[in-house]
């Protein structure tokens, strides 16, 4: 075979590679499944880089039609060299391209779950990474803190029920609720603690599905007094620039009935509560994402987790906030809910977390962009 012949086939190789991949990048946008993989801020990069893809697959095409044709006009020619190298070479180096573009195409494209959480490892202090290098905000004093303990400590003795529970999470769901300034007693219907114990899931529950409510709605409870304009400056101090856009967060949702966790500022959002979240025990948070039940936990626990994505699905991390419910046992693994809970705090491995006492549970479908992002406006708005 003529360098020329061999020059030519090189070339289509080439071509039908390129072409390959800028056809993965369109079938993958016209599914909507770009964002399984990157950022939606990247997806115009991917785009330019599949058409420019394609022009170097026409470019590589042309050359081989070239390179053919003056094969066969002139035979001696070697004015298109073959690429030096054995046909072992050539092929490992087109299987190092094809590989990934056929790993592509016959997998299906799902979003990252629980499997790959422990691998990359769950971070459930969402502010941990802002206070890596010793800062942290200053923590100002909620007025109800001073009394709320006391009523409760009361309540227990008139009750003859002082007994404090002493294991790694210290406080049951029915203790973090009496302590709740203006919780009332029954405003929280948390199944019976044998039920989890037993593991034995309700037929109902089993058939659920998305949109259906696990547990009754919440009450009316008692209303909590909103904190003045004076009380929150107080409570959340904006001495450090650093901290200065979480503790504007933390003033503008405290006196909320509900505060939601929002997509677009998800990871923003944990990260207000983590840091104030002894201001914020016994405030009501919504916040959506799927089951993940490592063995290290109790099976009264789960995390509500969502990944979050800052370029592309090799730096998503899984961001957790540990949650307790009797009836953990009868939640699936990557289904995901609609939690609303009590803001609570828990320790584990000599860490305090943000934690959730779970009120109620709500089945939902998989967002079609399972992933949050960071939100370079957050504490400008």
């Amino acid at each position: 075979m003529s360098a020329a012949s061999k020059a030519a086939i090189h070339a289509i190789i080439r071509s039908v590679i390129l072409f390959g991949f800028t056809l993965y990048i369109l079938y993958l946008s016209e599914k909507g499944a770009l964002n399984y993989y990157i950022a939606p801020r990247m997806e115009l990069y991917v785009k330019l880089a599949g058409l420019s893809l394609y022009a170097l697959a026409v470019q590589q095409a042309f050359h081989a039609y070239r390179t053919w044709r003056k094969r066969t006009a002139i035979p001696s020619c070697d004015c298109s060299p073959a690429p030096a190298g054995g046909v072992w070479k050539h092929a490992a180096v087109y299987l190092f391209f094809l590989f990934p573009l056929m790993l592509g195409l016959f997998t299906p494209d799902t979003a990252l779950g629980s499997k790959l959480v422990e691998r990359k490892g769950m971070n459930y202090a969402a502010s941990s990474n802002l206070q890596s290098g010793g800062a942290s905000p200053s923590q100002g004093k909620r007025p109800e803190q001073q009394a709320a303990p006391n009523a409760a400590d009361q309540q227990r003795e008139q009750q003859g029920n002082g007994q404090n529970i002493d294991d790694a999470f210290p406080h049951s769901a029915t203790e973090s609720q009496d302590t709740q300034p203006g919780a009332a007693d029954d405003a929280i219907p948390i199944a019976p603690q044998q039920d989890n114990r037993s593991g034995d899931a309700p037929e109902a529950d089993a058939v659920q599905p998305p949109g259906s409510t696990l547990e009754a709605p919440v009450p009316d409870s008692e209303p909590t007094r909103p904190l003045s304009d004076e009380e929150l400056n107080a409570l959340f101090p904006e001495d450090n620039v650093l901290f200065s856009g979480y503790a504007k967060y933390a003033r503008s949702v405290y006196n909320h009935e509900v505060i939601e966790v929002p997509e677009h500022s998800y990871t923003e959002v944990l990260t207000t509560l983590d840091l104030y979240k002894e201001q914020f025990v016994g405030k009501t948070i919504r916040i959506s994402g799927f089951v993940y039940k490592p063995a290290e936990l109790a099976t009264d626990q789960f995390a509500i987790t969502r990944y979050a994505m800052q370029c592309c699905s090799a730096d998503a991390a899984p961001y957790g906030v540990l949650s307790f419910y009797p009836r953990a046992a009868t939640l699936v693994e990557d289904e995901w809910l609609e939690v609303t809970g009590t803001i609570r705090t828990a320790v584990m491995n000599d860490m305090e977390l943000l934690a959730l006492d779970v009120q109620q549970v709500r089945k939902i479908e998989e967002p079609s962009d399972p992933y949050v992002y960071p939100n370079f406006d957050f504490g400008f708005e």
